[in-house]
């Protein structure tokens, strides 16, 4: 076998092995930081406490548990340097940044495929009925559909009451003319409500638009 055959298995070995220990970390780190007021309360001596309750002691002892990748990165690239392998390093980090990558992935990607498999064809009527039950959440997935399906700016007053009706009065966004409550906000961040806003001129619509209070 040549040099740089022995050279290329021997990269391939150390991207296995240290790739391998770098996922293991992480999977085993983030399980301890799911789990971490269970563990400390048992640290304590405790049934269970909540996130406040935590000593200073055990405020550290999560910063150093959290710290570990970085301190055997850290080892990577002191051999790295002084012995030119840098494949453990590369391995290692590159399979802590894939752990963070997928986590982020299903952070932001569930709620969005959550908000396209939940939406549901514009019904008019059940549109129209959430004006006199107040907003139960349906709007927001049928919203979509209504402003695929048509066209609001250029309706007529007339032509939006027999499709919308008209919406209940609201404190919200005063500069529109109609204000349609949709619903919770879709995301991953969703913490406010989505709204549907209309302005008109005349009594043609000549803004429609999606906002969040």
């Amino acid at each position: 076998m040549t040099a740089v055959e022995l050279s290329k298995q021997k990269r391939r070995a150390d991207f296995l092995v240290f790739g391998g220990l770098g996922i293991v970390a992480f999977a085993v780190l983030f399980w301890i930081q799911v789990h971490w007021l269970e563990l400390a309360a048992r640290l304590m001596g405790r049934d269970r406490i909540i996130f406040d309750e935590q000593p200073q002691w055990i405020h550290m002892l999560n910063t150093g548990v959290s710290g570990l990748p970085w301190v055997a990165c850290a080892g990577l690239l002191a051999l790295a340097i002084r012995r030119r392998r840098w494949m453990p390093l590369l391995a290692f980090g590159g399979a802590q940044i894939l752990g963070v990558a997928s986590i982020l992935a299903v952070i932001v990607g569930e709620p969005v495929v959550r908000d396209y498999s939940s939406r549901v064809p514009f019904d008019s009527s059940q549109w129209r009925a959430e004006n006199e039950q107040g907003a139960e959440g349906v709007r927001v997935h049928m919203v979509d559909d209504l402003l695929r399906k048509h066209q609001l700016v250029g309706m007529s007053r007339d032509q939006v009451n027999d499709l919308l009706g008209v919406p209940p009065v609201t404190e919200y966004f005063r500069e529109y003319d109609y204000v349609y409550c949709l619903g919770h906000e879709r995301g991953a961040f969703g913490i406010d409500s989505e709204w549907l806003v209309l302005k008109f001129k005349g009594n043609v619509v000549v803004e429609a638009s999606v906002v969040t209070d």
